[in-house]
């Protein structure tokens, strides 16, 4: 009796330590896991933690990004927009050949990289991603990596460059009428610049509205009322006056202006593509000071995102360490 008295005595005990440590004082798992809950929770919050990640730097890039969030949802909305207010889906297969000349599609590809690469740098810093940052930096250095090499180009390569480009260009001319957004880009370019055609209006000969007469004299073609014309924005005075003395459009001004001797005071005479390099030449310097804004912007940014993921990171460390 004694010894199972013992016994029992010690199973007591046993399941009093026990009771004890599960009510009283927590295991040595549980206290772990306390103590980590505990260092994270002071490091990120109680003041004068000593924290390896910058306050200033992380919602500099939260808030900077924000407004490339917010941009570049509003350019996928609109090019979404413009997409499906277009003509029929059968149509947009018809043009899948331009369809890297088409205005929304830019406008969308463009939405959607800035979309993307605000999403990373809002997330990213706000959440301590390092995944985020990385992925933020590394396309910022991209895009930068590709001015660089485009600029290269552009100044040793300029005549092949701009022959490139009006080549490019040639080829929008015959989808003028089917496409309405390259259109309205096409007359707002043309209008701008003071410019015809590409190189000049008989570049118009390529579309089929406004070719000459001896090309769709063949049997079994159909001549436009706009051929030897160019479009309304190729005209020096777009504007008449009605009636009312009110100025009003008139889309008619180049019909047949092509076949007029005289007609180098009614549409203009200079190719957009040299109109565009002649003021590209003109403003050098406002260029020059927003390239020089817009790679400082990148080069910051890429900057303290590589802070910011030097700094969770040493975070990261002082926690497993400590």
């Amino acid at each position: 009796s004694t010894v199972e008295g013992g016994q029992s005595d010690r199973l007591i005990l046993a399941r009093g330590g026990m009771s004890a440590s599960s009510s009283g004082q927590p295991s040595n798992r549980q206290h772990h896991r306390q103590r980590r809950v505990h260092r994270h929770s002071a490091v990120r919050y109680q003041a004068g933690n000593g924290t390896e990640v910058s306050c200033c730097v992380k919602y500099a890039i939260f808030v900077f990004n924000v407004f490339f969030f917010f941009f570049g949802f509003a350019l996928v909305a609109v090019g979404t927009y413009c997409q499906i207010d277009k003509a029929s889906m059968y149509s947009r297969f018809q043009q899948a050949g331009n369809i890297a000349l088409d205005p929304t599609i830019i406008l969308f590809v463009i939405g959607i990289l800035t979309f993307f690469i605000g999403f990373c740098g809002c997330i990213g810093s706000l959440r301590e991603n390092t995944i985020l940052l990385t992925i933020y930096a590394t396309l910022l250095g991209i895009i930068f990596t590709l001015q660089i090499v485009m600029m290269v180009i552009i100044y040793f390569y300029k005549d092949k460059f701009m022959e490139f480009v009006g080549t490019t260009l040639r080829d929008v001319i015959p989808s003028y009428r089917d496409d309405e957004d390259l259109q309205t880009f096409i007359d707002i370019v043309q209008t701008g610049m003071q410019c015809c055609g590409i190189k000049g209006p008989d570049d118009w000969d390529a579309n089929i509205y406004f070719r000459k007469e001896d090309q769709c004299s063949a049997p079994g073609k159909i001549c436009s009322p706009e051929a030897n014309g160019v479009p309304f924005s190729c005209c020096v005075k777009p504007y008449t006056m009605d009636d009312d003395h009110k100025q009003i459009l008139n889309t008619a001004c180049g019909h047949k202006t092509r076949e007029m001797l005289t007609s180098s005071h009614l549409i203009f005479q200079m190719g957009c593509l040299d109109a565009i390099d002649t003021w590209i030449k003109g403003n050098v310097m406002p260029f020059g000071i927003a390239l020089i804004i817009v790679v400082c912007i990148q080069m910051t940014s890429i900057c303290l995102a590589q802070s910011l993921k030097s700094d969770i990171l040493s975070q990261k460390a002082k926690w497993l360490n400590g």
